[in-house]
């Protein structure tokens, strides 16, 4: 491999379908904000809202959004290269990942499906919420599934070039 050529794994038809539903996700999002503050008028009909009430639909919007991108951003597109890997983050923005800042790697099934988890030392903070959850550290990690295109592929480069085998 050239040592600045780059492979691309991207998610092809699952990627696309996978967008789909995250946008259709955005509508439930925006849907979910209108009915609270109609129903905020509902409560308070002769009334403005009070500054608690505006702040307790923010911080409920502030949830949503961080699990809308949480799902939107988990299985990201990756691409391999002799020197590292760059990670797609919010869909125009590439993070590279030289070879020996990845940490650790592990393997997960969930009900039948081959995952794997790439813990690096760079990612962005955004990330760190993966390693707290799938990885059980305060690192950022990516998850990885096997609908990737050249998984098997991707799969050995990882561990040929960190020199670090997928655990369990």
């Amino acid at each position: 491999m050239d040592q600045d050529r780059f492979q691309q794994h991207s998610y092809g038809l699952t990627g696309i379908f996978r967008s789909l539903l995250n946008s259709l996700g955005a509508f439930l999002l925006i849907g979910i904000v209108l009915l609270m503050v109609k129903q905020l008028g509902i409560l308070m009909p002769n009334r403005a809202p009070t500054l608690l009430s505006v702040l307790g639909l923010a911080a409920i919007l502030i949830v949503f959004l961080i699990g809308w991108l949480a799902l939107w951003y988990m299985f990201p597109t990756v691409q391999t290269s002799a020197k590292g890997m760059r990670v797609r983050v919010f869909s125009f923005w590439w993070v590279f990942i030289p070879w020996e800042d990845i940490v650790s790697l592990y393997r997960w099934r969930v009900s039948g499906r081959r995952i794997v988890i790439i813990v690096a030392n760079r990612l962005t903070p955004f990330h760190v919420l993966y390693g707290v959850m799938y990885a059980e550290m305060l690192k950022p990690a990516f998850l990885i599934s096997a609908s990737i295109a050249d998984y098997d592929e991707l799969i050995k480069t990882v561990e040929f070039h960190t020199g670090k085998k997928f655990t369990a």
